[in-house]
């Protein structure tokens, strides 16, 4: 493994697709450490977590370009050329600029300057620049095992899941062959050809500890309990199997309200996280906290997060602290909410340790002390995690009868090549499994 060049504090790029929050609080991390980091993002983030007016010049004059090459009518030939060469012009000078300038690069959603990793990722290390390539699950996971995708009955068909894992399995081995380190959660990166940095042993760089509210209960003043759910993408989270859990509580005379909140700018999401008793995240999740799990716990609240994965997970991150939520089977999901609608002391123990983990173990500033080892190439062997040996196949935001259909669909038209697991014998095995469970495989 390459050590960085730098003799002093590294200089640090982060970008360039801001997820949730994660890289701008990341960033604040570092910057608490006393390195100098930046952010440089060429999305339209439509929540808004960057600072717009903080990104260098290039970056905010190439995205203005993108802007108007994406919005350029399609008959206007000559405009969007000219837009289009434009903002390559200012991305390579973005490029440029940055590959001078900077010790470290920090790279999310396989995103780089010019959209060629094969060739950027080289030239950063002729330079002899430290890469770390951070994934954030729909990235590196087998399309097949994707629900978010719209895999399966709405839209997606088996070939093109095939297609699609094709293209994820050859980025994430290029990813994977130029960078210095890599990080993945360990029930979604099954493509990777080396071993990576366990995701939950990095964690999500949460907000400073001053900004926390304490832990309350909303509903000393109201009655009934209110639950918020915060889809980012309703099918994908099981908005339905949420909503109908509450509803048959309801009909049974629990005494709680669903408040969905969905395509609102953060702040308001904050305000709602704040007015809640707890939060019920989604149904089919491979994580027990994710972005606005972590958020929620950050404000104290209890969490329900449904999920098949929480053996695969406990065996993959061993040595690793667990995230406090109520991580249950997507089955007992109603009963979960039921027992914190009526177990106010459970609900308000569960916040506060929910509470604590963030403030503590995933501060930005914990985080970036972790981030800070990738960098300089001290990396714990027990944050490693070896695809190899990976059992998890139920995916995500799938119930697990579409989960095994939609794999079984992939084989039976493309063989077993299609899951692009010849690498990986335990692995395919486990799948076949899974997919053929009580069948003869391959009927």
């Amino acid at each position: 493994m390459r050590e960085p060049r730098a003799k002093g504090r590294p200089r640090v790029v982060l970008g360039l697709v801001e997820v949730a929050g994660y890289y701008a609080n990341l960033q604040r991390g570092l910057q608490e450490l006393g390195l100098e980091a930046r952010l440089i993002t060429l999305d339209d983030h439509p929540f808004k977590y960057a600072d717009v007016e903080q990104q260098p010049l290039f970056a905010r004059c190439a995205a203005s370009a993108g802007r108007r090459w994406r919005r350029s009518p399609p008959a206007s030939t000559a405009s969007r050329s000219f837009w289009f060469l434009v903002e390559v012009a200012l991305r390579l000078c973005l490029f440029a600029w940055a590959a001078f300038t900077f010790d470290a690069f920090v790279f999310s959603f396989g995103g780089t300057f010019l959209n060629r990793p094969q060739v950027e990722l080289r030239l950063l290390r002729l330079l002899r620049k430290r890469i770390i390539c951070v994934f954030h699950g729909s990235d590196s996971r087998p399309a097949y095992m994707d629900g978010s995708l719209k895999a399966t009955d709405h839209g997606r068909l088996p070939g093109a899941c095939i297609t699609h894992a094709q293209r994820t399995k050859r980025r994430v081995a290029l990813l994977d062959a130029l960078s210095d380190c890599v990080v993945d959660h360990t029930l979604s990166g099954h493509f990777h050809e080396r071993p990576f940095v366990k995701w939950l042993s990095i964690g999500i760089p949460c907000l400073a500890a001053d900004g926390a509210s304490p832990v309350r209960s909303a509903s000393e003043d109201r009655r009934p309990v209110r639950v918020l759910h915060a889809p980012s993408d309703p099918e994908a989270k099981g908005t339905s199997v949420i909503r109908s859990a509450i509803q048959r509580l309801q009909s049974r005379g629990f005494a709680v309200e669903l408040r969905e909140i969905a395509g609102r700018p953060h702040r308001e999401v904050i305000q709602a996280l704040q007015d809640c008793d707890f939060v019920v995240d989604q149904a089919y999740s491979d994580t027990p906290m994710a972005g606005f799990s972590a958020e929620a716990a950050f404000y104290g609240k209890a969490v329900v997060v449904g999920g098949y994965g929480e053996h695969a997970l406990r065996a993959s991150a061993q040595q690793v602290e667990m995230p406090p939520s109520a991580f249950c089977h997507p089955d007992d999901l109603e009963q979960t909410i039921a027992h914190l609608v009526v177990d106010e002391g459970e609900r308000l123990s569960l916040g506060r340790a929910a509470q604590e983990f963030v403030r503590n173990q995933w501060s930005r500033r914990a985080v970036a002390e972790r981030f800070l080892c990738l960098i300089s190439g001290r990396i714990p062997e027990e944050w490693l995690f070896d695809p190899r040996v990976s059992s998890y196949a139920h995916g995500v935001a799938l119930p697990e009868s579409r989960a095994r259909r939609l794999m079984a669909d992939v084989i039976a038209l493309g063989g077993t090549e299609a899951l692009q697991l010849g690498d990986k014998p335990y692995v395919l095995q486990a799948m076949l499994e899974f997919a053929y469970q009580d069948r003869t495989v391959g009927a």
